[in-house]
């Protein structure tokens, strides 16, 4: 048997490599030895968090508060736990403890804000402990600036950037401004101030992906497109097949005319439609679908959309996997089989998405989205997968001629001129899943009635 210094280095190893699950079970052995010391329970707790393993991070927790721990860390830890268990309140006794004692955590003042937005939707109340902790810090530069980002996010563009500007004046243009005012400036429609600001950010951090992701974009938003792209050369000489970069470059091709923008966006053979199956438990897909759309109409309980996602006038619930539901926790074995068929399919082709292709495909996210009557998502693209999907649960009925609540393609985020519009559209179906690359552009049209309710997927080659 491993010593406890022994689990307690594998444990720190483990976790900051991101295998998590050995972590959280390197932690469990140590608890296993040591059941009196405290810290461990922390540890394990917040290895089981990064697994979302909510239910289990929260029980560790308290195993650990009878033992004597009281570290206020401990209460971050536990307020993600309950926000995952959708148990509001808890969560915000526990952000609230932990912000006590740490109120200078951006991160943290922005689960707690977000939490309270989702909740609320009141804006004013969001915000209150941050502004409070503003008040109280001497040189509380980085929450004026999350505050400022968080404005943007509840929809008042233009205060939002004001405030950075009045920001950089008082504080000086740090880095973190001057990406935040780049990004402000290009959702104002302001790219020439969006250049301004990313000129500044990249001599600051001349090599840095972000500085130069924001740099591209505004260069491409203002015309700029030989300067463009070169700095989407310099991206793409590391990162070949980032999936932000690739979008940039697909943007770049559509502005300039380009051919290699076709094998881009062959939309006919790079969208594919596959339904659900039935998980192991259920007699048929339609059934499990009934019982996918109970669970999840259940949960969606939230006024308003979290920060920094594309759902516009709707709810999301962040992670399917942080509930102990059997028709939730079946998402994978009924969405993955799809997914794998288009691997195997992508696997044949040229370009980013065949390039990455294993033949396989591997779940990493999966997440559910609610969206009332006027409810859309804005243009994205999900940098984190390869392959990213919708399945459809419940669909608005539009009107004749009408796209209500369908899927399109091509459009881009950025204020182009001429815009980049949608190319192809995608009439949504229950229970069937559409898979694309997770470089495309897309987003949906607006809802004219009804509830659209889905869950997107992500996936990386196994």
């Amino acid at each position: 048997m491993p010593t406890r210094e022994q689990l307690i280095d594998r444990a720190r190893s483990a976790r900051a490599a991101g295998r998590h699950a050995e972590a959280a079970a390197a932690w469990r052995d140590a608890i296993d030895l040591c059941p009196d010391e405290a810290v461990l329970y922390h540890n394990w707790a917040a290895a089981l968090g990064d697994l979302r393993r909510h239910a289990e991070a929260a029980a560790a927790l308290e195993a650990g508060f009878t033992k004597g721990l009281n570290a206020y860390q401990s209460y971050l830890v536990l307020a993600r736990a309950k926000a995952g268990l959708l148990r509001h309140e808890e969560a915000t006794r526990a952000y609230r403890r932990y912000l006590d004692s740490a109120p200078a955590d951006v991160t943290a003042q922005i689960e707690h804000a977000q939490l309270l937005w989702m909740q609320t939707a009141d804006a004013g109340h969001a915000l209150e402990t941050l502004d409070a902790a503003i008040r109280r810090l001497p040189a509380p530069v980085d929450l004026v600036i999350a505050r400022c980002r968080l404005v943007g996010e509840m929809g008042d563009r233009d205060a939002a950037y004001a405030g950075l500007r009045a920001a950089m004046a008082r504080y000086g243009p740090t880095a973190e401004a001057l990406g935040a005012a780049s990004a402000a400036a290009l959702a104002c429609g302001n790219a020439a101030a969006a250049v301004d600001h990313a000129v500044q950010l990249v001599a600051i951090h001349p090599s840095d992906a972000a500085a130069l992701v924001a740099h591209a974009m505004a260069l491409i938003a203002v015309g700029s497109y030989a300067s463009a792209q070169e700095t989407i050369d310099r991206l793409r000489t590391v990162n070949p097949l980032n999936q932000y970069h690739v979008a940039l470059q697909g943007d770049l091709w559509r502005l300039t005319g380009s051919e290699r923008q076709r094998d881009l966006y062959d939309y006919d053979r790079l969208i594919f439609r596959a339904p659900l199956e039935a998980p192991p438990g259920w007699p048929s897909a339609e059934a499990y679908v009934d019982d996918l759309v109970e669970a999840l109409q259940t949960r969606h309980e939230y006024q308003a959309e979290p920060f920094f996602q594309s759902v516009r006038h709707g709810s999301q619930i962040s992670s399917l996997a942080s509930f102990d539901d059997p028709a939730l926790q079946g998402f994978s074995a009924a969405v993955t089989p799809g997914a794998r068929r288009f691997a195997e399919h992508l696997s044949s082709m040229s370009g980013p998405a065949g390039a990455r292709s294993s033949g396989k495909a591997n779940l990493v996210g999966a997440w559910s989205v609610q969206l009332p009557a006027g409810g859309f998502h804005a243009d994205h693209i999900h940098p984190e997968g390869w392959i990213s999907s919708a399945c459809h649960l419940l669909c608005s009925n539009p009107g004749e001629g009408e796209r209500s609540g369908w899927l399109k393609f091509g459009q881009s985020a950025l204020p182009t001129s001429p815009q980049l519009t949608a190319e192809y559209f995608v009439e949504p179906s229950p229970g069937v899943v559409v898979f694309f690359p997770s470089y495309f552009w897309h987003g949906t049209v607006p809802t004219n009635g009804g509830s659209r309710l889905t869950v997107a997927a992500d996936f990386v080659p196994t």
